[in-house]
């Protein structure tokens, strides 16, 4: 799990994630403020609790697929039926019986989505083909984006193109997964490999796992075949009302949507924007445990 803002948000999450058969690596950006880490292992009483702030993950750059591999990593020491990448902003629709319930009755599917059949040339060119050296600064340092539009202008002036020198397939899907532990041990072992690809990569986050997938013997695992559909993870994200960088941040009014989702996990929410959801989907998953 990744989180980077909103402390009281996180504690609520933890709270609903709290099971005797989880165990929860998080990632605490390490540029956050206001995280307490005694509230933080405090939240977490039946389950197993394991924090860490190594890292700068930012946003859309390489760190976050070293800040993933770390996780992973670290998690997958211990056997684990499945491993469930998600944020702070997420949230469970379900208790969490209900979710091992799922993925038991579906062990051995990859729940990883593919957002479409072949990814475009014109996304490639511009998340791989050029050197994005501060993608993983300019969002959380503004002045730093002019500058990182001349260095990308330079670079295409000069004819730089990562992508000519290798004839790797790339695939492209949420960030967000759930994946067996025969395949994320698969995917350590073959992370240096992919890597190279993705470094100074721009948004690379969304297109590693998918590519190591679509080169593994467990591409044929695929939960759900169908293309940009929120069921290949089981999470309910509605990129269609968001600002084209970011999924839209769900509100009060959206409760019933959500509740009729079928979905285990949706995302986003933001206790800034809108507190009463958050309050609400955890009551409701709570009296759905009792």
């Amino acid at each position: 799990m990744f989180a980077h803002q909103n402390p009281n948000q996180l504690l609520t999450l933890l709270r609903l994630l709290d099971h005797p058969q989880n165990d929860i690596y998080l990632h605490i950006d390490r540029l956050a403020t206001g995280f307490d880490e005694g509230s933080i292992r405090s939240a977490v009483v039946q389950g197993g609790i394991y924090a860490y702030s190594t890292r700068h993950l930012g946003w859309g750059g390489a760190p976050l697929i070293d800040g993933m591999t770390d996780l992973l990593r670290e998690a997958a020491k211990r056997e684990h039926l499945y491993y469930h990448l998600i944020s702070g902003m997420d949230l469970p629709l379900r208790p969490q019986a209900d979710i091992h319930a799922f993925f038991e009755a579906n062990a051995g599917r990859e729940w990883i989505d593919f957002g479409a059949e072949t990814v475009s040339p014109a996304l490639l060119a511009d998340r791989l083909k050029t050197y994005h050296l501060l993608q993983n600064y300019r969002e959380t340092y503004p002045v730093l984006k002019p500058v990182d539009r001349a260095l990308l202008r330079v670079q295409s002036l000069a004819g730089v193109d990562r992508l000519k020198r290798g004839d790797m397939t790339f695939q492209k899907g949420s960030l967000w997964f759930s994946i067996t532990h025969d395949f994320a041990r698969y995917s350590l072992a073959h992370a240096e490999e992919y890597r190279r690809y993705f470094r100074f990569s721009k948004c690379g986050d969304e297109l590693f796992f998918q590519t190591l997938l679509l080169h593994s013997p467990f591409l044929k695992n695929r939960a759900v075949s169908s293309y940009n559909d929120n069921r290949a993870t089981m999470r309910l994200i509605d990129w269609d009302r968001g600002d084209g960088s970011s999924p839209y941040v769900f509100r009060s009014e959206d409760f019933d949507l959500i509740q009729n989702s079928g979905m285990l996990f949706a995302r986003k929410f933001d206790e800034q924007v809108d507190a009463g959801i958050i309050g609400r989907i955890a009551e409701s998953v709570q009296k759905q445990s009792t």
